[in-house]
């Protein structure tokens, strides 16, 4: 058994041990974690438990260590789940409160822009396509076409159905 503290020698040794035994260090935090779960949550199986090492799980953490209450999978997953309905709430109030921008500050703080996810399968292909022939990444393609649009006047309105983008 290693103990894990400060100093080069013993985080060496670590790193030693996962690969000698085939765990990422991801896979060993993962297991640690595990390791620090309450016993009476436990009983909800490793992927669950899992879910629960997480630190937005936390109150539900709490709650069954602090009420007793019976713990199944089922009671857990409402719990959880009242945890992501509340987290979602607080995030749609927050946004509606502040202005809305696409812009964020780095941990060197440059300022940058970012679009989030897009479920849009049509333009992700067109979007594929370009970076292919282009060479260039998807953030320039983007970037560029946005820069195009506004420089050339074109229309930002989606196309109809019977219709196809130009983009």
């Amino acid at each position: 058994m290693i103990i894990i503290g400060r100093g080069g020698g013993r985080k060496r040794k670590w790193q030693e041990y996962l690969q000698e035994n085939g765990i990422t260090e991801r896979d060993a935090n993962k297991r640690i974690k595990l390791v620090r779960l309450p016993l009476v949550l436990w009983q909800v199986g490793t992927i669950m438990a899992l879910q629960l090492v997480t630190p937005m799980m936390e109150p539900v953490r709490d709650y069954f260590t602090a009420t007793g209450d019976k713990v199944t999978q089922e009671a857990v997953q409402a719990k959880m789940d009242d945890v992501k309905l509340m987290r979602k709430m607080e995030r749609e109030l927050l946004a509606e409160e502040e202005e809305v921008s696409v812009w964020k500050v780095d941990k060197n703080g440059r300022r940058y822009w970012e679009s989030g996810k897009s479920y849009d399968q049509e333009a992700g292909v067109v979007l594929e396509e370009l970076v292919k022939e282009t060479g260039k990444l998807p953030q320039t393609i983007i970037s560029e076409a946005l820069l195009q649009m506004v420089n050339g006047g074109v229309s930002v309105s989606r196309p109809s159905d019977g219709q196809k983008s130009a983009w």
